[in-house]
């Protein structure tokens, strides 16, 4: 489990890949989104392991992650993109991989794709390195659905800081050249 601003480690190669046809925000917010579920279950919870619900499952990153995304990129993101630009306009900070994000996504159906996307190597990522995850829920106690390794939790969840962090690193000095 990378820490939430890692998470685009992981999907921003798909942007790379296939950057015509992605929208970058959605894609970026959507990796990100699903622990959100996790600042509202805390208090209810505390720091059980079970406080990841349905955002943090497959059904959960293709529905309830994608539309918390959409509505971020289509709402909140491009005010705080215009204000940025209106304050830091000359530096250039608006711009991210090529493209203005002061503006909402061009195509909802690639907004939308891209989202989901985000959300599901979010969930997968994580699914790895955590000892549970609902990746079925609401069906989730059916034993051997997480794919965590054997092993001391701490070791694998620092190698998955590690190589989210390398990963996003290369991938956002890739962005200077894109």
């Amino acid at each position: 489990m990378p820490l939430t601003p890692l998470h685009p480690g992981v999907s921003l190669p798909f942007f790379i890949a296939f950057r015509r046809r992605l929208e970058i925000i959605p894609l970026v917010i959507g990796s990100m989104v699903s622990d959100l579920e996790i600042l509202f279950m805390m208090p209810f919870t505390g720091w059980d392991i079970r406080f990841r619900g349905p955002m943090h499952s497959l059904i959960g990153a293709v529905s309830i992650d994608s539309a918390v995304a959409l509505f971020i990129s289509f709402a909140i993101f491009p005010f705080i993109g215009r204000w940025v630009k209106a304050r830091y306009g000359k530096l250039r900070y608006h711009i991210f991989a090529g493209k203005d994000v002061t503006e909402a996504p061009k195509s909802f159906g690639a907004a939308a794709f891209s989202a989901s996307l985000g959300a599901l190597t979010h969930v997968l990522w994580d699914a790895w390195s955590h000892p549970y995850n609902p990746l079925l829920w609401p069906w989730d106690n059916v034993p051997g659905l997480n794919f965590a390794p054997p092993g001391d939790p701490f070791f694998v969840m620092l190698f998955s800081q590690l190589l989210t962090a390398m990963m996003l690193a290369l991938l956002l000095e890739m962005y200077w050249r894109l």
